[in-house]
């Protein structure tokens, strides 16, 4: 059973994120659907560390620019 990284987010132009995690082992996993709304849940599936990936656009659908990234460790 994993356990979840919280990202809360302030979105005031209500740009579409899309998340992506990637584990130190090199895995890497959509957190979820894309969206606008947060806060965003990311399942941290096992003992790790995580760097979870933010990419935002204008639209739903299109290429996706890169913002930024957040670290978590699963102990």
């Amino acid at each position: 059973m994993g356990l979840n990284a919280i990202i809360q987010l302030k979105n005031p132009t209500q740009r579409w994120i899309m998340t992506q995690a990637v584990s130190d082992k090199g895995e890497s996993f959509d957190c979820a659907e894309t969206t606008q709304q947060t806060p965003i849940s990311c399942v941290l599936p096992s003992r790790g560390t995580y760097e979870v990936k933010l990419f935002t656009n204008n639209e739903r659908y299109g290429r996706f620019d890169y913002v930024g990234a957040l670290e978590f460790n699963r102990k």
